[in-house]
């Protein structure tokens, strides 16, 4: 058969670009690797316990919802806003709040810090709005009207100039003296980094002004929704049917070869797989010229992080130090261990920041009564877990105890904060960089997208990268764009609804 398009991959912009193109009459057929859809936006289970495999939640709810109501007019879902709270040696609050509201909080540990407190929301807003201003230049509008109310404020926001290499640094250190705030403020974190500031003002944006939430009935209900709209309008869909080459003749794409052998002819192909993947491992024939394909390899992805997963009695721990679904943490701001293979004390952990996701109060249906999902998560480098690549992406020898030895570590520092939490624990799994460049088909198990560095070329610029050199090739997911505008999930949905519509404009008949 020949299909209209093949999208290569169905994590949630994949889906999104399917379903549109599907509704819009196109004959189309999606080929998933694994025997779910959704990408690392789905579920698994182990024994009573239902554990996220990758995404905690998402912004621009409302977009979200608008992309849902297009596709299919009959879904329910809602949302629900989930809140995080920071904790520190020097700090101890909330803070999704709006930013009148967190200025409030801020100042009480940081009194001598109001008017810089307020001068850098006052900056972070300009910037998310003129970012956004830009952005639905090339995207389309993607701000609702509510959200748009928020800005009447800020009149002259087409005139405001800043470099594109700003970084939130830069902005924070000229308004506020004290060094932890300057960094929780430039990096939305306990740990410096070299955010940029156009990135910075819109994480800020999304924290306090839009909110971060959660679809009541989990990711599988909108990925479900997404799926009947395929099928609904004729579209197929293969499970556990892996695509190792995309096939390009005279510069342009022709169809795809499944991992069994079989060639399957499209018209247009979408490539939901990151850039690495499908122009150095997929792409085979006649390949784009060396420049691009050396651009490809040196772009810098975002990082990884290390997770692991418990399922626990609620009646062996205290839970109380968790304020909100989600606590960002850092017990000591000491100097930061590297990893490496030697790693013997919880101090490893509680020289860091790390994540507790309090699980079960975002999805009810994640554990049984009286138990509970908690999540632990933090950054760690793919760099330093490759060393466990084996021949067809098997592991070597040392990987699976390195990775217990750590998961147990991490569980005894984060019970100083959770008393009990060790004994209270039933199930344990446990991921890292590999499982997710494994699962979600990101080069080093990139979380989210490409690198957000002020010195990097995604993180200092707004591009569109739907489009490529090859004719009748389109990208599609969170890469599809430099910057995570909208978040890494509502990104992914905007990414699917223009890759369609790109190839609609291409003449599909």
């Amino acid at each position: 058969m020949n299909y209209d398009c093949i999208i290569v991959g169905g994590g949630v912009g994949g889906l999104v670009c399917a379903a549109y193109l599907a509704k819009a009459g196109a004959k189309i057929l999606l080929c998933h690797k694994f025997d779910h859809l959704g990408g690392t936006a789905s579920e698994f289970r182990r024994g009573e316990f239902l554990f996220p495999a990758g995404p905690l939640s998402f912004s621009f709810h409302r977009f979200v919802k608008k992309v849902l109501n297009e596709l299919d007019s009959t879904n329910e879902i809602k949302f629900k806003r989930s809140h995080f709270q920071y904790k520190s040696p020097h700090i101890d609050t909330i803070i999704s709040y709006p930013f009148h509201q967190l200025t409030e909080k801020l100042t009480a540990f940081y009194p001598k810090e109001k008017k810089g407190i307020e001068e850098f929301f006052r900056t972070m807003k300009k910037l998310s709005l003129k970012n956004y201003i830009e952005i639905e230049r090339e995207t389309g509008k993607f701000l609702s009207a509510k959200e748009r109310e928020r800005y009447k404020d800020i009149p002259d926001v087409e005139t405001l100039e800043f470099p594109e290499n700003l970084s939130a640094y830069d902005v924070a250190e000229r308004i506020i003296e004290d060094e932890n705030l300057i960094t929780l403020l430039s990096n939305q974190s306990f740990e410096e980094g070299e955010m940029s500031a156009v990135l910075c003002a819109n994480m800020w944006d999304m924290m306090c002004e839009k909110g971060i939430w959660y679809p009541l009935g989990g990711f599988r209900s909108i990925n479900n929704s997404f799926k009947k709209v395929i099928e609904e309008n004729g579209g197929d869909i293969l499970l556990s049917s892996e695509v190792s080459k995309i096939l390009i003749k005279g510069k342009r794409a022709i169809g795809v070869t499944l991992k069994n052998g079989e060639f399957i002819k499209a018209n247009f192909v979408s490539s939901n797989a990151d850039y690495k993947n499908t122009f150095l491992k997929m792409a085979s024939g006649d390949l784009p010229d060396n420049k691009f394909l050396n651009w490809v390899k040196n772009l810098q992805d975002s990082g990884s992080i290390f997770c692991v997963y418990l399922g626990i009695d609620t009646d062996k721990v205290d839970l109380s130090p968790l304020k909100a679904d989600h606590l960002f943490y850092r017990a000591n701001l000491n100097s930061s261990i590297p990893w490496k293979h030697d790693i013997s004390s919880i101090d490893f952990f509680l020289n860091r920041e790390f994540e507790i996701c309090r699980w079960t109060n975002k999805d009810k249906d994640s554990a049984p009564k009286g138990k509970e999902v908690i999540i632990l998560r933090t950054n760690a480098p793919y760099t330093f877990f490759r060393r466990w690549i084996g021949r067809e992406d098997r592991r070597l020898a040392g990987y699976y105890d390195f990775k217990e030895k750590m998961a147990n570590l991490f569980i005894k520092a984060a019970g100083t904060l959770l008393k009990g939490l060790e004994n209270s624990v039933e199930v344990i799994e446990c991921s890292t960089p590999l499982t997710y460049q494994y699962w979600s088909g990101s080069s080093e198990g990139a979380c989210a997208g490409w690198s957000w560095s002020k010195d990097s070329e995604m993180g200092s610029k707004f591009k569109v990268l739907i489009k490529t050199p090859i004719d009748n090739l389109f990208m599609v997911g969170y890469q599809s764009f430099s910057q995570l505008f909208m978040g890494g999930y509502a990104t992914a949905i905007q990414s699917g609804r223009l890759t369609a519509n790109e190839i609609l404009n291409n003449s599909i008949s």
